[in-house]
């Protein structure tokens, strides 16, 4: 059997990169505190000025089910579902800094015609620091039952 070493290398770089993820978010033990806010409505999508990175996530008949923006300035988190298919967009995530851990989630249940909607109460919560970096998680659940998410590394300054 010929091994193609071209996907063996991009299978070990994956878990390597995968193993990295999962010590940086867990890191050292420490205390999690988790704020966690129920999304409201926004007058609309994150202003573009913002430069906040959004995430799109599929549904699981590969339809664009969910959005998610982090807005570094103001620490505020936007959501939208994006399908009229009975499911929440949730996100969800952690920060990892010298002054210990710091959770989050935020999550909203107005379907698909409620719009954009934000998370602001973390503001002040989230360390800012030219080297903290904050890891999360916009995923789509039915119920408890998770469908699919996406995971993003953004800095928080």
């Amino acid at each position: 059997m010929k091994l193609n070493s071209r996907r063996i290398r991009t299978g070990i770089a994956v878990g390597a990169m995968a193993s990295a993820a999962v010590v940086w978010a867990v890191g050292p033990a420490a205390a999690l505190t988790v704020y966690k806010e129920h999304a409201r409505a926004a007058a609309g999508p994150p202003d573009s000025t913002s430069k906040a990175p959004c995430v799109t996530v599929l549904n699981e008949k590969h339809q664009t089910g969910a959005q998610g923006c982090f807005e570094k300035y103001g620490d505020v988190f936007w959501i939208k579902d994006r399908a009229a298919d009975g499911h929440h967009v949730e996100m969800s995530g952690t920060t990892n800094s010298q002054e210990g851990k710091v959770g989050f989630r935020c999550w909203e249940d107005g379907g698909s015609a409620a719009g954009w909607q934000k998370c602001t109460s973390f503001s002040g919560k989230i360390p800012e620091t030219s080297t903290e970096r904050v890891i999360y998680t916009v995923a789509i659940y039915e119920g408890s039952k998770y469908i699919n998410g996406i995971t993003q590394i953004s800095a928080t300054k």
